[in-house]
């Protein structure tokens, strides 16, 4: 029997979405990017959330907030943004 690693594996699940959340900072640091690094956090904060669901993982899931609260601070920061600029 060969021994395999799914792809819904809880393990795998995790490392897929902390590559997807800190893919998502490098945006911040770039002018009007925000909205891009809150959905790459978001996506990522996602993925956790469905392999501490599929885990049954309350240090995974509290993570997943983590980065929903990440997505929403970088979106209110576009909006603030928006908002003060210059016209």
């Amino acid at each position: 029997m060969s021994d395999t690693t799914s792809i819904l594996d809880p393990k795998t699940l995790r490392i897929a979405a902390l590559v997807v959340a800190v893919t998502g900072l490098p945006f911040v640091y770039f002018r009007d990017t925000w909205m891009i690094a809150a959905a790459v956090t978001l996506s990522g904060g996602l993925i956790l959330l469905a392999g501490a669901e599929a885990e049954d993982d309350p240090r995974q899931r509290r993570f997943a907030y983590v980065c929903f609260a990440l997505a929403v601070a970088f979106m209110l920061i576009d909006a603030i943004g928006t908002l003060v600029a210059p016209a």
